[in-house]
């Protein structure tokens, strides 16, 4: 077929294009089982059990593009792009979409693809699965994923939260997740605020990723993602920390996490009053204090309470600092006193986490010095 290319109805090849699946009757447990659930998904539409075999697969050997499928399809391309986009987009079967899409076209066609208006949410899917995985991270594939994942949002919020879930902690998607999210719907935000884990570890090298990103946002942008995110935020910052709390989940340090500085803004937009701002910091203060007086049978419960108590004032001096705010009361100055006490009292806590404790006694002490 390479050498009669030029010759051929590529249409005609393209619309009897099939696949067959075979096993090797000597593979292992996992790839039968692997192989299997591809089966059942295929059979049931269940997209989960077909990415399992698909990335089991891409974990392993990979894919092998056929040389004359990819002739076929550049030509049709060149023939008339948005038919072909069509065509594969028709098949409405992920194991299609991976086979010929992700395999067969390359990056600008799939980026082309993803401009394209079809029905079929699944195929952008796909798409932006094939450009996030590109080893060579350019702004095509960038360009790509937004598109394509905003068609997905719109279409089909399911989807849209299975493509959350398998890349929040992706550092590819990190970069541009409140690009797409200043342009979907409020129910696609609320989707995506209700599949994140507010906690989640911080990548090693990466842990500023998502604040990056989202200064970078131009005002406006910023301010739609804030007015839809801050009072759900707030609330499940508040509701992680009391849960942690009430199991005395282990912590020996500030509570930092890859969706900090995210925290950080929605918490500075919570707060835009400064007399609200102060009335929360003196709040959680008490909090700190009365817990603190309580009898916990393990020290290390203790010092989890301690830290998760320190880590929300943290974040509370951090967003008013951010914000400016600079008239301080007695009563303020008391409350800060009173916090400095405790740190002293159990420095011994501090002992991984020095830094951490200096930057927290600094922020501390200057708003003692300001105060009025």
């Amino acid at each position: 077929m390479e050498d009669n290319i030029n010759n051929i109805d590529v249409w005609g090849v393209i619309d009897t294009l099939s696949y067959s699946s075979k096993f090797d009757v000597n593979a292992g447990r996992a790839d039968r089982v692997f192989f299997q659930h591809m089966q059942e998904g295929l059979q049931n539409g269940e997209l989960d059990k077909i990415y399992e075999f698909i990335d089991a697969y891409e974990r392993g050997r990979g894919l092998n593009a056929d040389s004359n499928v990819r002739n076929l399809f550049k030509k049709a391309y060149t023939e008339d792009a948005f038919r072909l986009c069509k065509t594969l987009a028709q098949k409405n079967n992920i194991f299609e979409y991976w086979l010929y899409v992700s395999s067969n076209c390359d990056t600008d066609m799939i980026v082309a693809f993803t401009k394209m208006d079809v029905p079929y949410p699944k195929f952008y899917y796909e798409c932006a699965r094939s450009l996030i995985r590109n080893v060579n991270e350019d702004a095509r594939c960038e360009e790509g994923i937004i598109v394509a994942t905003k068609k997905i949002a719109s279409m089909d919020l399911e989807l849209w939260k299975r493509w959350i879930i398998k890349n929040e902690s992706n550092t590819r998607w990190q970069k541009i997740v409140f690009i797409v999210l200043s342009q979907v719907s409020t129910e696609a935000i609320d989707t995506y605020l209700q599949n994140i884990h507010l906690d989640m570890d911080i990548q090693k090298g990466a842990q500023d990723v998502l604040g990056q990103a989202f200064s970078k946002l131009p005002e406006q942008s910023k301010k739609y993602i804030l007015n839809n995110i801050t009072d759900t935020i707030w609330d499940q910052w508040n509701q992680l920390i009391d849960n942690k709390k009430k199991k005395y989940e282990t912590l020996n340090k500030l509570l930092f996490t890859t969706y900090s500085y995210l925290i950080e803004y929605c918490i500075q937009e919570k707060f835009e009053k400064e007399e609200n701002w102060k009335e929360t910091f003196l709040k959680q203060a008490d909090m700190l204090e009365k817990d603190m007086y309580e009898w916990y049978a393990k020290q290390i419960h203790l010092e989890s309470v301690f830290f998760l108590d320190i880590t929300k004032i943290y974040y509370l001096l951090k967003a008013g600092q951010r914000s400016g705010f600079t008239d301080r009361s007695e009563e303020l100055s008391k409350c800060v006193k009173m916090i400095l006490m405790f740190v002293k009292r159990y420095e011994y806590f501090w002992k991984d986490c020095t830094i951490q404790k200096d930057d927290f006694v600094k922020e501390l002490s200057y708003l003692i010095s300001t105060v009025s």
